[in-house]
């Protein structure tokens, strides 16, 4: 179901607005856009959500990224 990715995004959205991480929302702003495109097409079918379908391990890993880690990690 293309909408279950459209959940997700949205779920990452309020997540990031939660932790007030307002640079990587430009990220999840695109992907909107790009639904807002998909579902005023005359159908909306799979194949057009397939790149936000293979785009989401990579989204959610770059939301969800651990700062402190990568913090560590420059300090040595």
């Amino acid at each position: 179901q293309p909408a279950t990715y459209l959940y997700i995004t949205f779920a990452c959205v309020l997540y990031l607005l939660y932790k007030k991480e307002r640079e990587k929302l430009v990220i999840t702003t695109i992907v909107f856009i790009y639904y807002g495109t998909c579902f005023a097409a005359p159908c909306a079918t799979v194949r057009y959500i397939y790149p936000v379908i293979t785009a989401m391990p990579l989204l959610i890993g770059i939301i969800f990224e651990n700062k402190k880690l990568n913090n560590e990690k420059n300090r040595r």
